[in-house]
């Protein structure tokens, strides 16, 4: 039986397309940096990582210039989010948006109360 868990989700959205001009562009920056910070790409999507952080999944996944980063402790995302801007941040370029329901990768996502 598997473990129940909580998930918070939070996403890094909106990076100006003109900085990179194509998404290959940004896709390949992205993965390299994501891999070289652990994390390992998806074999079956390239634009799904995984990485296990103090014993628990940290996933994000991607389309175009959306990304959605899930983990159980807020502070690990938030880490993450402080090292995406660090490397892709110029003008602004990062904002996140953090919730229980927001649109990401063209959906809208609901993370309803726990028990519901």
């Amino acid at each position: 039986m598997c473990e129940k868990q909580t998930w918070q989700a939070y996403v890094v959205r909106t990076v100006k397309k003109a900085l990179f001009g194509t998404s290959l562009l940004f896709w390949q920056m992205l993965s390299k940096k994501l891999v070289e910070w652990g994390f390992k790409l998806n074999e079956y999507d390239p634009c799904v990582t995984n990485k296990m952080i103090n014993g628990k999944l940290c996933t994000i996944i991607w389309h175009v210039n959306d990304l959605k980063i899930s983990r159980v402790k807020k502070k690990v995302v938030e880490d993450i989010i402080r090292d995406l801007n660090k490397t892709f941040r110029q003008e602004n370029m990062l904002t996140t948006t953090q919730g229980k329901v927001f649109e990401c990768l063209g959906m809208t996502l609901v993370y309803p109360t726990k028990g519901k």
